[in-house]
């Protein structure tokens, strides 16, 4: 009886039936539709910073993680390499050297934050050549430097200007030089986007004068 009841309610008032049934059809296609732009944004995100960025894990020197400060490098051993690589999990892994400098144009400065890379092996794990959005990636002799698209937009520099890069090394010694820039560099995160500067491995490590170590 009760069924009997409520289906000829409904049909009763067709207009507001159709009304009801529409508002609540579009509610639930429009939330769907928000939480599938939201979980796409996150994944976006994670898979800028952290698969095409940071890594999922990141191992450092005991005492680097408070003062982030290139004393406390380490040196890559053919044993640790084993241990990670033995690693569940772990599909392969990029040395880095990364610190704090100012970077500057003719007129404006910002700090920034310098990466050395290993371009082969970055393009292999972190596809860090596909970020390239003007210009030519590295190579491992370059000389020469990637630059983020907020970074470059800021200083008003292009593809074939020059960068010039102040900070401190190794022990305190004094980080300086000036590179061209060869490429930019678009991340998802403007904030990354904003401050990188990236340059190949062998020329990092003559800028912070850390010689065979990274951090």
């Amino acid at each position: 009886m009760n069924l009997r009841l409520a289906w000829r309610n409904i049909w009763r008032n067709k207009r507001r039936t159709f009304i009801t049934l529409g508002s609540v059809f579009f509610a639930v296609i429009l939330s769907t539709l928000m939480v599938s732009i939201k979980e796409g944004m996150y994944s976006r995100m994670i898979d800028s910073m952290v698969g095409s960025y940071s890594g999922y894990v990141q191992i450092h020197a005991n005492g680097y993680w408070e003062d982030k400060s290139l004393d406390e490098s380490m040196l890559i051993t053919d044993s640790l390499v084993q241990a990670v690589l033995a690693t569940k999990g772990v599909n392969g892994y990029v040395p880095r050297i990364e610190s704090f400098a100012l970077a500057a144009s003719e007129e404006v400065t910002r700090g920034s934050m310098v990466v050395g890379i290993d371009p082969e092996m970055e393009k292999e794990h972190s596809k860090m050549h596909e970020r390239v959005s003007d210009g030519e990636y590295l190579t491992e002799d370059d000389n020469s430097v990637l630059v983020g698209a907020g970074l470059a937009k800021y200083l008003k520099l292009a593809v074939g200007d020059t960068i010039v890069l102040l900070g401190a090394g190794y022990h305190g010694v004094s980080a300086a030089g000036k590179y061209p820039i060869k490429g930019i560099v678009k991340f998802g995160s403007p904030e990354l986007s904003k401050q990188l500067v990236i340059l190949p491995m062998k020329a990092a490590k003559w800028f912070y004068g850390t010689e065979n170590l990274v951090s």
